[in-house]
């Protein structure tokens, strides 16, 4: 029974950085995004490439 609610404890906490790894990506993903639009708007070229 301890073990299993151990388990449980270890899910949950990798669960919460899955989530947080998530949140960090969309953040990214939103202020590239941002970064592109205001860069078209005053005409300026913005090079992304890779």
């Amino acid at each position: 029974m301890e073990l299993a609610a151990i388990a449980l404890q270890q899910v949950s906490s990798q669960q919460k950085v899955a989530i947080a790894v998530l949140k960090q990506n969309a953040e990214a993903e939103v202020a590239l995004a941002n970064m592109i639009a205001q860069s078209a708007t005053t005409g300026r070229n913005l090079d992304i490439s890779v």
